[in-house]
């Protein structure tokens, strides 16, 4: 599933899970600002829908967001922020 697909569909993990794989793929590939904002973007989703991350999610999503921030700069700090706010 993608995340077009995932964001028009019904299933609030579906919403959360796709931004955040979609960042595990951006960050090693070294798109870190795009990274920063997926997993804000998911973070936010998450806190709308009262999904908190799942403890068996968690090593990833950190693994992930480690990534992103060794490619990081102050810019991708704003992604993350701006993925919030989307």
């Amino acid at each position: 599933m993608g995340l077009t697909a995932a964001e028009a569909g019904a299933d609030p993990r579906a919403k959360t899970l796709a931004p955040e794989g979609l960042a595990g793929a951006e960050a090693p590939a070294g798109d870190a600002t795009r990274a920063a904002h997926l997993l804000g973007r998911a973070t936010a989703l998450r806190a709308s829908v009262g999904a908190p991350l799942p403890e068996g999610e968690r090593g990833d999503v950190t693994r992930i967001e480690a990534a992103a921030r060794a490619g990081s700069t102050e810019a991708d700090s704003a992604g993350f922020a701006a993925g919030v706010g989307s």
